[in-house]
């Protein structure tokens, strides 16, 4: 009777069994491990707060920059060379001051020939008068004399103007904010010799985020505080708010009217403004705290669930500052319960107590 032998296993595949084995029981072993570690970690203890809505005055703060209440360029009317500058910059004047004047040789020579021409078309008027009335004179003749002195008069009036013109004169009173007018420059420039500046009252210009700017209104009160000044406080009211928007940092610019008694306030001091928006209503808030940021800067904070007491982010849009909170625009319902305190600790379906 035959039997079959039974084949022997392939040494091969018994080398390989013998490799595997020890390095499936290593990863048997460390899954274990992670999942003790897992079931061991204990809850991460955290403090939260309730979103709830808050209905009360707004109020902003930021950094404006003062500026004149009114900036007049003044240019010579006239093209010629730049023969005499009679103030400086930071000169108080009055209306009717003389700042500078030019060359005046060619408009006196040409007003001293204008004159003449004048004088001769008059002195021919006069002579010829008589003549016409008594008939000796043809009329075509006397509308040739007439109008010889009309034009000769025009001339002058030219050459007296163009004479007045060689001499710039503040047109109201002020102060010289700039000079860039010298003795040999020729009168025709870019920019204009002289700026009167206004400061008598002067504007704070501030810059306003989109979601701030429904939210300030126009004559609201606002305090301004100037550190150069040793922090000294004015009190002003919102003039003017502009509606569109800067294209790259999406904000609004305000000017603010403050009066400027002692003319301490000069342009190009900064300034801490203090803004009281309008009173809102219905308005959903959280504790600052509770912002963090993404990988992207986006605000967002991290949302408590109580029936498994984990919590998850959840990705918000603010609006500004109440106080030590911030109104949340989008994101939020009232009651919603956000993490204020032990949020570095924690990452989405982390386990927490309170």
């Amino acid at each position: 009777m035959n039997m079959t032998k039974p084949k022997k296993c392939n040494p091969a595949f018994r080398w390989m069994w013998l490799m595997f084995f020890p390095l499936a029981t290593a990863c048997t072993g460390t899954g274990g491990q992670v999942n003790e570690k897992e079931a061991g970690r204990q809850p991460v203890r955290i403090e939260v707060a309730p979103a709830i809505i808050a209905g009360r005055q707004v109020a902003f703060k930021y950094n404006g920059t003062i500026e004149p209440q009114r900036t007049t360029p003044l240019s010579f009317q006239g093209a010629g060379t730049i023969e005499k500058v009679y103030v400086n910059e930071g000169d108080a004047v009055k209306a009717g001051t003389l700042l500078a004047t030019l060359d005046a040789t060619d408009f006196t020579n040409a007003r001293s020939t204008s004159n003449a021409t004048y004088q001769r078309a008059l002195d021919a008027y006069n002579r010829l008068k008589p003549v016409h009335e008594s008939g000796s004179l043809t009329d075509v003749k006397w509308v040739e004399v007439t109008t010889g002195l009309e034009q000769a008069k025009a001339m002058l009036n030219l050459a007296d103007n163009n004479l007045k013109k060689a001499s710039l004169y503040a047109p109201e009173a002020g102060i010289i904010g700039t000079r860039s007018a010298e003795p040999g420059m020729s009168s025709i420039q870019v920019e204009a010799p002289f700026t009167l500046i206004d400061i008598n009252k002067v504007l704070v210009k501030i810059a306003v985020p989109e979601q701030e700017i429904p939210l300030v209104s126009k004559n609201a009160p606002a305090t301004i505080i100037v550190r150069a000044l040793g922090n000294k406080q004015y009190a002003g009211i919102v003039k003017n708010i502009g509606v569109s928007a800067n294209m790259i940092s999406r904000t609004y610019e305000i000017k603010i009217e403050v009066g400027n008694p002692g003319l301490h306030l000069l342009p190009g001091m900064v300034c801490d403004v203090n803004l009281d928006g309008m009173v809102t209503d219905s308005v959903l808030t959280i504790p600052a705290t509770a912002i963090t940021t993404d990988s992207h800067g986006k605000p967002q904070v991290y949302l408590l669930d109580h029936a498994t007491m984990k919590v998850d982010r959840r990705s918000v849009v603010t609006g500004p500052y109440l106080g030590n909170d911030i109104t949340i625009l989008k994101g939020l319902v009232a009651g919603d319960e956000v993490v204020v305190k032990g949020k570095e600790k924690i990452y989405p379906q982390c386990k927490v107590t309170l």
